[in-house]
């Protein structure tokens, strides 16, 4: 790093505790294998792990980045089954996001205070890093297979490289130059493979670059070496092509062409859902995204990130206008996005807020011992050893409080709510629901509570059923009928109708007339007025009448 100010035992000590601390947190509430998540907002999970394992590709956007990184992870640490690999690197991501969020937190209060004690600093990165590690939401997504911890560590590791290079603008020493080319051209790589795990850390980027731009001008910018590392960043996106070619078991959306990639991209089957949020539910959805922000940060936690945002706003005005539009931006787009598990997008927000919570508390202790300092050398005071103890006393003293109330209370309240280290709900259902089904038949499923656990039992743990588990909602899509009857070209016939209801007598009709069975994971009286269903464990068998 081109500072020499992170170089010292302390502030490296700080650094591992954070990471250390976030760790343990993490560590002792992990999922032990496939997970729903807390409040189900991890039921992804199936279809990413499934992905890993075939090498194929999950839901819009494909998340290549993600795919790629945790497949070499399991690899490389055979520990446990693969959802558990998956937790743990999750876990271990979100340890390391705090650790960066520390190094942010320390970098910023040097350039808003140089002359501050490094004590502070550090003690103030801690609450901030920490207080971000147990927040509830973030938390949620620490123990689960899930993309939102490798999106916030890429988050923080964008503002950490900004930072880095936008305080250090003003350096004219050769090495600091050099320093900010290497920089430049790292934070162009990672910009451009974050984008392969999820497409909205864009909405961060984008302003960052902005403020790199007036900072250090376009020629540096774009200059090629710049270039050249956002297009390796980028070229991730060639998996998508290149695996779809080769037809895995998980290929969402036909992505060896180029309408397939576009669709898979844009995430085209979810735009629906952007901006859904009617305007008469819009009061009910904004009082609860208000209650989600005060259980991540408590009203004292609040208070801090709002005083440092206004001490940082006033100190380094440009860089903190590049923070505050994605917050504004995402949490905009969270709070009109009509999914149930919306929330999540409030991640990468909260992150960022994270940042100036740690800014409020230095901004809090410093004017403190100013405060004490000032009176120590007025011509009042007849005992200035006496006062600057007093002093002392006092910081220490409040510190501790802002401890207790801010990580402190946060881990106390949440460690209940985020235990999932017994947790095999998912797994049991995925057992539950294939259990009495016959090797070689069809199962069609609806839910993705039943669709992603299913896929994770049939091509991760059970890869020798010979089972068809075919995803309901997905037959209106031409990609997905073609895809399935080259998967299993007995029981799917190449004519499927685009029709569901139609797709499915079809699919019925066939698997009868060559003696296969056909289950279904869910009951309607739509089907039961063409099929007779008898009831088999948790599914229903399928029989035309």
């Amino acid at each position: 790093m081109p500072s020499g100010k992170f170089q010292n035992l302390p502030a490296i000590s700080g650094g591992i505790l954070v990471f250390l601390a976030a760790l343990s947190i993490y560590l002792a509430t992990i999922a032990p294998t496939l997970s729903w998540g807390r409040d189900q907002m991890g039921v992804d999970g199936g279809d990413l792990l499934a992905a890993v394992e075939t090498l194929g590709i999950p839901h819009p956007s494909g998340y290549p980045t993600y795919v790629i990184a945790l497949k070499l992870f399991a690899t490389v640490v055979p520990v446990g089954d693969l959802a558990f690999r998956g937790n743990l690197f999750s876990a271990l991501l979100s340890a390391g996001t705090a650790l960066l969020i520390y190094m942010v937190i320390l970098r910023t209060s040097y350039l808003v205070l140089p002359s501050c004690p490094a004590y502070l600093r550090i003690f103030s990165g801690l609450i901030g890093a920490i207080s971000f590690a147990a927040t509830p939401l973030f938390w949620s997504q620490a123990i689960i297979t899930e993309v939102y911890a490798l999106n916030a560590f890429f988050s923080a590791a964008l503002v950490l490289l900004a930072c880095f290079l936008h305080g250090s603008t003003h350096e004219k020493a050769e090495s600091s130059l050099n320093s900010n080319k290497i920089l430049l051209i790292l934070f162009a790589f990672v910009a451009g493979i974050s984008a392969g795990n999820h497409l909205t850390i864009l909405s961060l980027t984008v302003p960052l670059v902005i403020l790199l731009w007036s900072d250090l001008g376009r020629s540096r910018l774009l200059s090629f070496p710049v270039i050249i590392s956002l297009i390796v960043g980028l070229s991730v996106y060639l998996y998508l092509p290149l695996r779809a070619a080769q037809h895995p078991a998980i290929n969402w959306g036909d992505a060896a062409s180029v309408g397939g990639i576009f669709w898979m991209t844009t995430a085209s089957m979810y735009q629906e859902y952007v901006f859904g949020v009617g305007w008469e539910d819009l009061p009910d959805r904004l009082f609860s995204w208000v209650e989600i922000t005060f259980q991540q940060f408590n009203p004292l936690g609040l208070f801090m990130g709002l005083l440092g945002l206004h001490w940082s706003f006033l100190k380094l005005r440009k860089y903190t206008i590049a923070l505050l539009v994605p917050m504004v931006w995402l949490t905009i787009f969270s709070v009109s996005y009509r999914t149930f598990d919306a929330q999540v997008l409030m991640v990468v927000p909260f992150l960022l807020f994270s940042g100036f919570v740690g800014l409020g508390v230095l901004r809090s202790l410093s004017s403190i011992q100013e405060a004490f300092t000032g009176w120590q050398g007025s011509p009042t005071n007849q005992n200035g050893v006496r006062g600057n103890f007093a002093a002392g006393i006092l910081v220490g003293l409040l510190g501790l409080v802002v401890i207790a109330v801010l990580p402190g209370t946060l881990v106390g309240l949440n460690f209940n709510d985020q235990n999932l280290r017994d947790n095999r709900d998912a797994y049991t259902h995925a057992q539950n629901r294939l259990e009495g089904v016959i090797g070689g038949s069809v199962i069609l499923l609806k839910a993705e509570q039943d669709v992603f656990p299913v896929w994770y039992m049939t091509y991760v743990e059970e890869t020798d059923s010979d089972l068809a588990p075919i995803a309901v909602r997905l037959l209106g899509y031409e990609w997905y009928r073609e895809h399935i009857n080259r998967l299993y070209p007995l029981r799917v016939p190449s004519s499927l109708s685009q029709d569901v209801s139609l797709a499915i007598e079809d699919l019925v009709g066939h698997n009868r007339g060559i003696g296969r069975q056909v289950y279904f994971s869910y009951w309607q009286p739509s089907i039961n007025e063409v099929f007779e269903l008898e009831k088999a464990g948790m599914n229903w068998r399928a029989l035309l009448k």
